[in-house]
């Protein structure tokens, strides 16, 4: 019996950046609710895009936002381990002097880039709907607590991180690949499998009666710590290795389709 479906969303239930989603989804989020089958959402992206992207039904979900640095549910806010301020300072230096990279620092309700109007700035702000704020510079940091850095390459960002930050950080800070353009930061131990057995554990409810999918090297962890790991026919091959199965991709709706198949084995 499944008790509980987490899901990534970009290249998963949605093409990359997508603003708007099938609304079959919501009709199926509240027959599983119905049913008593809690649903996650487990995205690289922050809270305030993930939500709007379900705001007909985000009362029923819980959200996974950040790479796993952030659990929201209703009012309930969850932040496991914030990055020390001055790695931060060192971070964005050291990053400052790679050419054409540009950084995100996630606050747990706010993004912010150190400028406004970039490539990247103006890419989450008007496709993801990110609620981004600009801070001026690469040494201007905002007041607030950060818990994610999402480093961004238009071409590389896997290599550019590996040659240029991986060697001084990699003891340091756990990196996540989110895909060509992203790389993302976090404190180690933090990621979308920590975070779901953390939701797990509040609920009660055991990994056996767990489901996961997903698309990218950034959900193995969420596939591990399921006990089901779905990956979509278009995964990269290293998620597809960890994967149980597989199912078609958002292009036919395979995840939906999976999603209704739980239904039915509830009723």
């Amino acid at each position: 019996m499944i008790r509980l479906i987490a899901s990534d969303v970009d290249g998963t239930l949605v093409p990359e950046s997508a603003s708007q989603i099938n609304p079959e989804y919501y009709d199926v989020i509240r027959a599983l609710h119905q049913k008593g089958i809690t649903v996650v959402i487990a995205s690289g992206r922050q809270y305030a895009s993930i939500r709007r992207l379900f705001e007909p039904v985000a009362d029923l979900l819980w959200f996974l936002a950040d790479g796993g640095s952030v659990i929201v549910h209703g009012e309930d806010w969850i932040v496991p381990k914030a990055i020390p301020r001055e790695w931060v300072t060192e971070f964005m230096h050291d990053l400052s002097r790679i050419p054409q990279a540009d950084c995100m620092l996630a606050a747990p309700e706010y993004s912010y880039t150190p400028f406004e109007n970039s490539e990247m700035f103006c890419w989450m702000r008007d496709s993801y709907r990110f609620d981004l704020r600009a801070t001026g510079g690469w040494d201007k940091l905002p007041e607030e607590e950060i818990i994610k850095m999402a480093v961004y390459h238009p071409t590389n960002a896997d290599g550019m991180c590996r040659e240029w930050l991986a060697p001084k950080w990699k003891d340091r800070l756990y990196f996540a690949n989110s895909g060509v353009c992203w790389v993302d930061f976090l404190m180690p131990g933090i990621n979308k499998g920590s975070a779901l057995r953390t939701i797990c554990d509040k609920l009660g409810i055991p990994q056996e009666q767990t489901i996961g999918f997903g698309d990218n090297l950034n959900d193995i962890e969420l596939l591990e710590a399921a006990g089901t790991g779905i990956a979509v026919s278009s995964a990269r091959e290293g998620l597809k290795e960890k994967a149980d199965y597989i199912v078609p991709n958002f292009e036919t709706d395979g995840v939906l389709q999976a999603w209704k198949t739980i239904l039915l084995s509830a009723e």
